[in-house]
């Protein structure tokens, strides 16, 4: 189980990295729209940015979740020694 936590974990990291990148590579394709008074580029950027956050913000929330729950995990078995 906790093996599993921690793959999972680590997976969501993962997942969350990608998604940063993702997003500022969307900021700077709606500058460089902007620049070039693309406005297809803009909000191409403006979309692919803000769906970008949202997947960062999910699989970081479930990185805390797994986290935490191996934390509680690992303080129970303190307990019981």
């Amino acid at each position: 189980m906790q093996t599993q936590d921690t793959i999972e974990a680590a997976a969501a990291g993962a997942a969350a990295s990608a998604a940063s990148k993702v997003s500022l590579g969307a900021s700077a394709t709606a500058v460089g729209g902007w620049f070039l008074s693309n406005e297809f580029a803009v909000l191409a950027g403006l979309v692919i940015g803000l769906v970008g956050l949202g997947v960062q913000w999910y699989y970081r929330h479930k990185e805390y979740k797994l986290r935490e729950r191996e934390h509680f995990a690992r303080m129970s078995e303190f307990e019981r020694e």
